[in-house]
């Protein structure tokens, strides 16, 4: 009998080689499964961060649809809104509510003699000085053109008597430059009214109103509804 001196060599070989491709397969197999992880995480990143875009996308959307763009003031809709939230409350907890109704006195001539960037200018340098008198928790909206309306939770008519007076002396105290014509001054004329008993929330804004045209009659005050008239 003949043995075959190369059969355990080739029989080696063979199983080298065999071990090799199982681990290259395998490697392989190894690399697919960590790509098709990772290609995972990233998916699940990915909708994260989109998520998380359309999440700010949407505040964001939000936030300027409640804004008025001229003065960055909430607008006549927020306004409202405020009115019927606290309406509830004050109903609820017989918490007193207050509002105050604001005119720029003589707006008209600013855009007819300085031009409406002077115009938009004294809007916004008022609305600038109403957040800044107004208190943490008060509201204040542009409610068209160039009347302003804050509302104040929690105030007597005395409260909001005083914040209106502080917020004309604070507008009296403005001094806009005019490159044509140099300082400009600004004025404004405000009704108070307070919701009082079972007065709804349409009440409270006519009175205001009221009290806001009386006292534009002279300019430059402040008039209370309970003073309408007299």
């Amino acid at each position: 009998m003949i043995a075959d001196r190369v059969g355990p060599a080739r029989t080696y070989r063979a199983a080298l080689a065999g071990l090799a491709a199982g681990c290259l397969a395998g490697g392989v197999l190894i690399t697919v499964a960590r790509a098709a992880m990772l290609w995972q995480v990233v998916a699940i990143t990915g909708c994260a961060v989109a998520g998380s875009a359309i999440t700010l996308a949407l505040y964001r959307m939000q936030r300027l649809s409640a804004l008025d763009p001229g003065t960055y003031l909430y607008n006549r809709r927020i306004l409202f809104e405020r009115l019927r939230r606290y309406e509830r409350r004050r109903r609820a907890a017989h918490m007193p509510l207050a509002m105050i109704v604001v005119d720029v006195d003589n707006f008209r001539q600013y855009n007819n003699t300085f031009g409406h960037l002077t115009g938009d200018r004294v809007l916004l340098a008022v609305a600038d000085a109403l957040r800044l008198v107004v208190r943490q928790g008060d509201t204040v909206c542009r409610w068209g053109g160039e009347e302003f309306a804050v509302i104040l939770p929690g105030a007597s008519l005395q409260d909001a008597t005083d914040i209106a007076e502080r917020l004309r002396r604070t507008v009296e105290g403005l001094h806009l430059q005019n490159e044509n014509c140099g300082e400009i001054g600004v004025t404004i004329s405000a009704g108070v009214a307070a919701a009082v008993n079972a007065q709804d929330m349409e009440q409270l804004v006519h009175r205001a109103d009221l009290a806001m045209y009386e006292a534009k009659i002279l300019k430059n005050r402040v008039v209370v509804e309970a003073q309408a008239g007299h």
